[in-house]
């Protein structure tokens, strides 16, 4: 896990970044005294490696035979290079190179939206959606993920972040109308008040595991058209991060582990593909067929 924070997580392979401290996130720069003194201290890169890289182990195949036999998660490592998979993963299914792209410009037309999982102390997760209406997948293409944050300090941060994009609606965690106090606004309507529109999300007993099994629903490969029907933009970082490795209940229920704090990633994520815009419809526009009896009377 250290490995994979230090290295993987901060940026696409192959992508050099700014070293940072593990639990502040902040960037690493040279002390004050020193000529470079605020200047970036220095930068990490993951570079991938696979067994085909190495054509003198490949060749014979004792090797490669040797890692097939491993157990999934380790195999998906050691062989496939693989390092965001971990054991008892709830979505073992996701894989970088199916599930993620190169950030794109999402085309006008296209339908969008957003949602949130709202924390202060901890962490509050925005994500920002698009339907393709061509195959009805599923792009997220911007993320926030920011700490200590006020209902109208966030409202701010996404206003800054939706400048020249038209986003219609939101979804948002429903506990957000909950009143605070006797007559003080909620988090959603201090943050409807400085303009960004929301929707209540589902927090019905059974939208939990209904929103985790959507995600597997989306996260399949299509025969056809060989496309997942959700990717996500290779610049949100910390989704792609969280999703593989949010652990299944150990108990054997259809839900993530309930101990799992860091679900808000996930959460955000659950909330907007559960009440997304639907695509439209080839029949959209045509008139509905009328019905005319030939009997008035009996009505066939």
């Amino acid at each position: 896990m250290w490995v994979k924070r230090t290295f993987i997580d901060p940026a696409p392979a192959n992508t050099a970044f700014d070293a940072t401290d593990l639990e502040t996130g902040d960037t690493l720069v040279f002390p004050t005294n020193h000529a470079k003194a605020g200047q970036s201290l220095f930068q990490r890169r993951f570079i991938p490696s696979k067994l085909s890289d190495n054509p003198y182990l490949a060749k014979d195949g004792v090797y490669e035979a040797n890692l097939l036999s491993l157990p999934e998660h380790q195999r998906r490592q050691l062989l496939e290079g693989d390092w965001s998979v971990t054991e008892g993963s709830a979505f073992s299914e996701f894989r970088p190179h199916k599930h993620t792209c190169e950030p794109f410009d999402i085309p006008p037309e296209w339908k969008r939206f957003r949602s949130c999982d709202y924390g202060y102390s901890s962490f509050s997760a925005v994500h920002w959606f698009a339907v393709d209406p061509a195959f009805a997948t599923l792009f997220v293409y911007r993320e926030l993920y920011v700490s200590k944050h006020t209902g109208r300090d966030l409202a701010k941060a996404v206003k800054r972040a939706e400048e020249g994009d038209r986003v219609p609606y939101g979804v948002l965690d429903s506990s957000c109308w909950h009143n605070r106090g006797q007559i003080g606004p909620s988090i959603a309507e201090e943050m409807i008040s400085e303009g960004v529109r929301w929707r209540l999300s589902d927090r019905s007993a059974a939208s939990r595991v209904a929103g985790k099994n959507r995600i597997h629903e989306l996260l399949k490969v299509d025969e056809d058209t060989e496309k997942a029907g959700l990717i996500i933009f290779n610049n949100c970082r910390q989704l792609i991060s969280d999703l593989p490795v949010i652990p299944s209940d150990p108990k054997g229920t259809d839900d993530i582990d309930p101990r799992y704090a860091s679900d808000h990633a996930y959460d955000s994520l659950r909330y907007g593909i559960m009440s997304r815009m639907q695509t439209p419809s080839p029949f959209m526009g045509m008139p509905a067929p009328s019905y005319q009896p030939a009997d008035s009377r009996f009505g066939y």
